[in-house]
């Protein structure tokens, strides 16, 4: 049964990936898209070119993962996949972001936010806006940056996620120093250390 088999080389890539083992992760995933490829099935193309990215993408191979990433988006524009084209997109623009092209970056994450906001995905929509303020970050607009950042810490706050939101803190932390707000940069401070703190702990559970 090779619906079956595809679905299963990619269970086993995602627990090497989260293990941290990208090569074992990489084989496993490339087997997937290989029996995907010959089954014709585009939906599992789609998501497989993009796991595929990401590991290029956590070994420091942006040329490679962007090629992926491409390729996968345009496999999930043809069949419509729109949280499929959602991913695709915040990934292509972090990994612009990586190269240093934030004009890129920026063009791709707003792409992916109006994804989300259009399939109501609010996950997808916090990561965005988390994405977008930190580009703005690094411009130094920091007024814009904030405006994003809140937005993120929000919708994460909404739906009780805490993974990401650590990260949005720290962001606003930084952002409320550079705008000599230091009350709401200390508030920001103790939320990014107690996040942290519990997700230590759910690690070490």
């Amino acid at each position: 049964d090779k619906r079956i088999m595809t679905a299963c080389y990619t269970n086993i890539g995602n627990i090497y990936y989260e293990q941290g083992n990208n090569e074992k992760a990489l084989e496993c995933y490339e087997k997937s898209l290989k029996i995907s490829e010959e089954m014709g099935n585009k939906s599992t193309i789609g998501y497989n070119l993009c796991n595929i990215g990401i590991i290029y993408k956590v070994q420091g191979n942006n040329e490679k993962a962007l090629e992926y990433q491409l390729k996968s988006l345009k496999i999930r524009e043809e069949i419509g996949d729109k949280e499929g084209l959602g991913l695709s997109l915040s990934s292509i623009g972090t990994i612009y972001r990586a190269q240093g092209n934030n004009e890129k970056a920026l063009e791709y994450h707003e792409k992916s936010l109006k994804i989300w906001v259009e399939i109501g995905k609010k996950i997808g929509m916090g990561n965005s806006y988390h994405n977008i303020g930190n580009i703005y970050v690094e411009q130094g607009n920091y007024e814009k940056a904030l405006k994003y950042l809140l937005k993120s810490k929000k919708i994460l706050e909404e739906i009780n996620v805490i993974t990401g939101l650590d990260e949005t803190a720290k962001a606003l932390m930084e952002v409320y120093e550079k705008l000599g707000n230091n009350k709401k940069a200390l508030e920001n401070h103790k939320l990014y250390v107690t996040i942290k703190d519990s997700l230590a702990k759910m690690d070490a559970e």
